[in-house]
């Protein structure tokens, strides 16, 4: 029997699998989508932008998301594939306010220890 269970392979999946064993404890993960394929990558090559696999009637797995502009993918590594596997950081002026209601409530620098983290935990130089 196992002491976590963890919903979702994708990155954060990972992550919380990864310090669940670190600490000694028994998991299992619960994957919503199929094992991805060699074909199917072929094809996923082919795919000229991830909106286009969503289009396409969910060719690996994938959705959008409840406000329709959001792409999903279901799939053993869920939305890593979806992005290739690779992460971008957010910039400052991602947080810049928008409009007069809209603010993030944290800074770009807020997010460094997170980076560092992620950095540490997948093996990335981000220095």
């Amino acid at each position: 029997m196992a002491d976590v269970a963890i919903y979702g392979s994708g990155f954060a999946g990972y992550t919380m699998t990864a310090a669940a064993l670190e600490q000694g404890q028994r998991v299992i993960v619960v994957e919503r989508g199929p094992r991805a394929n060699r074909q199917r990558s072929v094809d996923l090559a082919r795919i000229r932008s991830p909106w286009e696999l969503v289009q396409s009637g969910g060719r690996g797995g994938g959705e959008f998301g409840p406000d329709d502009r959001t792409p999903r993918l279901f799939c053993l590594g869920g939305t890593s594939l979806l992005w290739a596997g690779k992460w971008r950081r957010l910039d400052a002026v991602d947080f810049c306010r928008r409009s007069a209601s809209r603010a993030w409530p944290i800074t770009v620098r807020d997010l460094e220890p997170f980076y560092r983290a992620a950095a540490d935990r997948f093996g990335l130089d981000i220095d």
